[in-house]
C-alpha cells in the first residue's frame, strides 16, 4: 500500500500519495513525477491537473529528460537541463560568494593554453 501523508499550509490541506487511484479524484490539482521513475509508456491521462517534474540526478541517468520536447510535457520542471523552469545546476552551491568571487580566476592572457 502506498504511503500517504497530509500536508497543511495557510491556504489548503493536501494529500501527498503515490496511490494512482487518486488520479481520478475530482479535487486533484497536481501530479508530481520523479525523474528516475518516469516511464513514457505508463503516464497517466493528462486531465486538467498541473504536471511537475523533479529530477536532481545526473542527466545521464535518464537522458530523455534532457530534451526540451520531453520537458514540455510538464507544466513545471526542475532538472539539470537548461530547458527546465527551475534548473538545478546550482542546487548544492553553499553560497553566492563562491560563484561571484575570483580566488581561482586567471586572466586569459596569463593562462597557459
Amino acid at each position: 500500500m502506498p504511503q500517504e501523508r497530509n500536508k497543511t499550509c495557510e491556504k489548503c490541506k493536501c494529500l501527498l500519495t503515490a496511490d494512482r487511484k487518486y488520479l481520478a479524484h475530482p479535487h486533484l490539482k497536481a501530479v508530481l513525477f520523479y525523474g528516475s521513475s518516469v516511464d513514457p509508456d505508463d503516464m497517466p491521462p493528462r486531465g486538467s491537473a498541473v504536471w511537475g517534474l523533479f529530477h536532481e540526478e545526473s542527466p545521464r541517468n535518464v537522458p530523455l529528460l534532457s530534451h526540451a520536447a520531453t520537458l514540455s510535457l510538464f507544466n513545471y520542471s526542475s532538472t539539470f537541463s537548461r530547458h527546465s523552469n527551475l534548473p538545478l545546476t546550482l542546487q548544492f552551491l553553499p553560497s553566492l560568494h563562491l560563484l561571484t568571487s575570483k580566488p581561482l580566476f586567471t586572466q586569459t592572457q596569463n593562462s597557459k593554453q
